[in-house]
């Protein structure tokens, strides 16, 4: 492996692991925040550890294209009104690979909560049972 490929590896990493670290280190803070204000309950952790997942996935998704729309405007503004600006779909398409560490980060949180809760089986089972639906 050539030297600048070494560089750019490593660069790619580092570009994927950060927002992986940062997703946790977030979670960390917000219970941190949760546990001075008197804690989380009625939840458990493995729910709260879930649905802030659910919440990192839906921003890394949508933080993986979105800030290419914003694009078009700032052409527009920095360049003449008699310039005519087009973006090109590769322009506004490019992902940011940052944000896909983010989604990837809320969804082992979610596989975390999943694991962790342990309920699928049992609601699963007393649907089928029609416990659920009993009064």
């Amino acid at each position: 492996m050539s030297g600048r490929k070494r560089v750019i590896t490593r660069r790619a990493m580092g570009g994927l692991l950060v927002p992986l670290v940062l997703s946790f280190v977030n979670l960390v803070g917000a219970f941190l925040i949760l546990s001075s204000f008197g804690g989380i309950e009625p939840w458990t952790n493995a729910q709260f550890i879930g649905l802030f997942g659910a919440i990192e996935t839906g921003l890394g998704l949508s933080f993986l294209i979105s800030p290419n729309i914003w694009r078009l405007p700032v052409a527009e503004a920095n360049t003449s009104r008699r310039t005519t600006v087009k973006l090109a779909a590769s322009v506004i398409l490019q992902p940011h690979w940052a944000a896909l560490a983010k989604a990837i980060a809320g969804m082992l949180m979610i596989l975390y909560a999943v694991s962790g809760e342990g309920r699928w089986d049992k609601h699963a089972r007393a649907a089928a049972d029609g416990a659920c639906h009993r009064r």
